[in-house]
């Protein structure tokens, strides 16, 4: 017998097709059959609506669990990602809702985590259906509860694309002073940069405060001197006259730029314009350490030698270069944008 899904959302719950009459024996029989597709007790999906991405698959099962707990929100991760905001590095985390303290709700099951604290009304807004949290307090909650890293990727990339700003972070951490985690979170907002662009420039940022090594301004153009563009860099260190490249996969696939050409030509043109870069850079004076996604997160003794072999070997007086910022324009030197950007919401 065919099943008429139309009337479901593409992943329901075992109740919501029961109000439509379809019970568990039918479930069971369209599971079987292939028109189905059982995802944990209790959850299904129409598999023509099943998305084939991770984040398109995640953010259908948030709903559900915001469905299946009354009074709840979307939260942390399951929150930034419905505002594409990036994933945390590694699998997919369960589908996170947040309901208040003082109700008595249930979790939906195993295939979500259902967390407790206060969610005042103006801590949340509903978007397209979804009850979500607000993006200041999806920010701040991710700070305290994960990486550093991910936590710094999440927030340069809110701030960056102007779902919320530095004094609406400051606010909501202040709202959350004597909540737990908070210490990391300062931590996550004393390094905010939107400047920075993509996961692994964060993460590297990140890693670099860790390692006890300078912070780079982010996203710095270069010109040798005669005003030829040579190319806009990761970061700068204008002290010691290297720059920095954090070469992930993403920044060649085309993941950083989605408008970027992923053809196989083009994607090589990128890597042979990188290579192309760095040699015009190094025929300016300039120093270049590189590092790639498994290196900065997994050999970061590795990545801290190459740098301190860049530095000692790099002359900046004999530099034939100009920097400015990508932001304003302006000389590195006389930016007025800042690295700070925690402390210029106070």
């Amino acid at each position: 017998m065919h099943l008429d899904l139309g009337a479901l959302p593409a992943v329901f719950l075992a109740r919501e097709a029961a109000d439509l009459r379809l019970d568990a024996r039918r479930l069971s029989t369209g599971v079987g059959n292939g028109q189905l597709l059982r995802l944990a007790r209790g959850l299904y999906a129409d598999p023509a609506r099943w998305p084939t991405d991770a984040v398109s698959r995640h953010t259908l099962m948030a709903a559900a669990a915001q469905r299946a707990v009354t009074g709840c929100a979307v939260s942390h991760v399951s929150a930034a990602l419905s505002l594409a905001l990036p994933n945390p590095r590694g699998p997919f985390p369960r589908p996170a809702v947040t309901v208040d303290d003082h109700l008595r709700s249930r979790s939906p099951g195993a295939w979500a985590t259902l967390l407790r604290g206060e969610l005042p009304a103006e801590h949340t807004e509903t978007v397209d259906g979804l009850r979500r949290t607000v993006p200041a307090r999806t920010v701040v909650d991710c700070a305290r509860h994960l990486s550093v890293g991910d936590a710094l990727a999440i927030a340069d990339a809110a701030v960056r694309a102007g779902v919320t700003s530095p004094a609406a972070l400051r606010s909501m951490r202040d709202t959350q002073r004597h909540w737990p985690g908070v210490t990391r979170a300062d931590q996550v907002l004393r390094l905010l940069d939107p400047r920075r662009e993509g996961w692994l420039e964060s993460w590297s940022a990140a890693a670099f405060e860790r390692l006890e090594l300078p912070r780079w301004m982010p996203q710095v153009v270069v010109r040798d001197e005669h005003d030829r563009f040579l190319g806009r860099v990761d970061g700068f260190w204008p002290e010691l006259g290297v720059v920095a490249e954090a070469d992930g996969r993403g920044k060649y696939l085309g993941d950083v730029d989605p408008a970027l050409d992923r053809s196989p030509e083009a994607m090589a043109g990128r890597v042979l314009s990188a290579g192309e870069r760095e040699v015009g850079l190094r025929s300016c004076g300039v120093g270049v350490v590189r590092w790639t996604t498994t290196e900065i997160t997994r050999q970061q003794l590795l990545v801290t030698a190459r740098w301190r072999s860049e530095v000692q070997r790099t002359d900046p007086r004999r530099i034939r270069a100009t920097f400015t910022c990508s932001c304003c324009g302006a000389p590195v030197t006389s930016c007025d944008i800042g690295t700070d950007f925690w402390a210029s919401a106070a």
